[in-house]
């Protein structure tokens, strides 16, 4: 149990970067954008969860890349 709590603390920490830049938002934007590209009548999708933000791309905009060609490549 105590090695368990010692993960999702260490998880939790390394994840809320990612939460507190705007990333997150920028993926679930960008992941959309990118799975309704260029289909005039879309339908949106469950976006699947935030991943954790590479070296350099830990904004929105950097999340709204990430999100967009993850969103045309599951089409």
């Amino acid at each position: 149990m105590k090695r368990l709590f010692i993960a999702l603390f260490i998880i939790f920490l390394l994840a809320s970067p990612a939460f507190a830049s705007g990333f997150c938002e920028g993926w679930h934007a960008g992941y959309i954008a990118g799975h309704c590209y260029q289909q005039p009548f879309c339908i949106q999708i469950i976006v699947p969860l935030c991943p954790l933000p590479h070296v350099g791309e830990d904004n929105y905009q950097g999340g709204y890349n990430r999100g967009f060609l993850a969103g045309l490549n599951s089409r």
